[in-house]
């Protein structure tokens, strides 16, 4: 089974990425220069369990690229794929968790201002790995939603939060649910 999932993200992930390198040819009369988004930050799940095994706190971050990029400015809606991962490692318990789908931000701000804030969502699939005595991996479906702030230079704070389904974790009874609360730093390029 374990293989199944791995084999899973990794075609999601492949599958993302051909996407994203196919789209790059059909971007010629796109007006959005900046395709490419990249961020780090935190992650806070919401499950006392998890916190309890893990940390409150949770290493994060993410890639991105719009596949359709309007200018970005009033009404502007860049879809695009996304890769999200989260992870921690306390008292040799590790948990991570990487995600990857397609999403999409609305800005709400027209063009020429200074900064842009935005709502995004997203839908994919996540491969939650947790190892401790052995390991397992548990692939899930879920989703974000983001609210954020973008400057013309392209430096980003977003902040969020991840829904994923809950997810059977090594050592566990019963399954978990890893979802939680987002922020990150991230660039535009």
């Amino acid at each position: 089974m374990k293989r199944n999932i791995s084999k899973t993200l990794v075609a999601v992930i492949a599958a993302s990425t051909i996407a994203a390198v196919g789209a790059t040819a059909a971007r010629a009369d796109q007006t959005n220069p900046k395709p490419f988004r990249v961020q780090v930050g935190a992650f806070w799940p919401n499950n006392g369990t998890i916190k309890d095994l893990t940390a409150d706190t949770q290493f994060g971050g993410g890639a991105a690229y719009d596949v359709v990029s309007p200018k970005v400015g009033q009404n502007a809606l860049p879809i695009g794929v996304y890769v999200d991962f989260g992870t921690v490692k306390k008292h040799g318990y590790d948990l991570s968790t990487v995600g990857g789908g397609v999403q999409g931000r609305y800005y709400f701000s027209p063009a020429e201002s200074q900064t842009q804030p935005y709502f995004g969502l997203g839908v994919g699939g996540y491969n939650v790995h947790s190892s401790y005595s052995g390991s397992k991996d548990d692939f899930k479906f879920g989703g974000k939603a983001t609210l954020g702030i973008e400057t013309t230079s392209g430096v980003y704070l977003e902040g969020g939060y991840t829904f994923i389904a809950k997810a059977k974790l090594i050592d566990e009874p019963q399954t978990l649910d890893p979802s939680g609360a987002t922020v990150d730093l991230g660039y535009r390029f």
